[in-house]
């Protein structure tokens, strides 16, 4: 499976998937210094050999940076090396972006800096959550619920239910026992898809698609139609604000 944090562009703004191409080999992060060599900072960017696009102006590429491990020699003697982690970053070319879920926040504020330089603009960037409303609208539209994470919140029962059942939750006592209470995830077969996974929804915003062999070019699939019929009904105004406050 893979996990993303939707990120919406101010004003439906992007670039086009040559542009962006070109941009991206700009930012790249092999122009920097390298650290074996000389005393240079950690380098990170865009990494131009990974960039794909795949129509509809879905274009995706890793994010790379480099971080210090530590490794004990033989000896016992401890060795630094640099080793590089890669997080995806996929542009839905519907005015949304999605980008690793479980990043940390700083490398999320890289992914905010790296948008202000590939799209040219002063935009402080935030991902998207959903809540309880539009959780309950996923489901009252979704062909199947597989599962559910329930918050009872009421003296006798318990703090946290879930619930799967591949041939659909909302046949099950279960459902009926919990349907009303407060939920966190879902976990549906969305309609009119064009694709087999199923796909997950947390309250915190993040999507989860479910299934094996996840290439960039299906889960461009996926988020495009997540972020065009469910993502794109969220009021996202508050989602961003200009530097510096401006706006705010």
């Amino acid at each position: 499976m893979a996990s993303y944090r939707i990120i919406p562009l101010q004003d439906d703004s992007g670039v086009d998937t040559e542009t962006l191409e070109e941009r991206v080999e700009a930012e790249s992060p092999l122009d920097q210094p390298d650290p074996r060599e000389c005393d240079a900072p950690l380098r990170s960017g865009p990494l131009p050999w990974t960039m794909e696009s795949f129509g509809r102006g879905v274009a995706a590429f890793e994010y790379g940076f480099e971080v210090e491990s530590t490794s004990e020699a033989l000896d016992g003697s401890e060795q630094v090396n640099i080793v590089t982690e890669k997080v995806p970053v996929v542009f839905l070319g519907n005015g949304y972006v999605a980008i690793d879920a479980y990043c940390s926040s700083g490398v999320k504020r890289e992914l905010g800096d790296l948008l202000n330089d590939l799209l040219r603009n002063e935009i402080r960037y935030e991902t998207v959550s959903f809540g309880e409303e539009t959780l309950r609208k996923v489901i009252r539209r979704a062909e199947t619920v597989e599962k559910a994470d329930f918050d009872p919140e009421k003296n006798g029962f318990p703090d946290r239910v879930s619930g799967t059942h591949r041939s659909g939750l909302r046949d099950t006592s279960m459902w009926d026992d919990y349907k009303d209470a407060p939920i966190q995830k879902v976990k549906v077969s969305l309609p009119d898809r064009p694709f087999r996974q199923n796909v997950g929804f947390k309250e915190s915003g993040i999507v989860t698609i479910y299934g094996r062999d996840l290439d960039s070019s299906l889960c461009g699939m996926v988020l495009r139609h997540v972020t065009d019929e469910v993502v794109s009904n969220l009021d996202v105004d508050s989602f961003q604000r200009k530097l510096g406050g401006v706006g705010q």
